[in-house]
């Protein structure tokens, strides 16, 4: 996924995409179906886990690391 966001901002905000089918190659339409199976599995997270664990580790953060 890093490689695909990497790719996007040093192409497309350079010059207009006109060929979209370069974006998604075979790995990265594996990768999105893959994705998607496991969010209809019901083993995505919700942004309410994403955001419980941020805060989470945030607290951790600021405990090892006071100001």
């Amino acid at each position: 996924m890093d490689e695909f966001v990497a790719d996007v901002l040093q192409h497309d905000f350079l010059d207009p995409v006109e060929d979209l089918d370069r974006l998604f190659t075979p790995e990265r339409l594996a990768h999105i179906d893959l994705a998607a199976t496991e969010i209809d599995a019901g083993r995505g997270l919700m942004s309410e886990q994403v955001d419980a664990e941020l805060a989470k580790r945030r607290d951790e953060w600021l405990r090892q690391n006071p100001r």
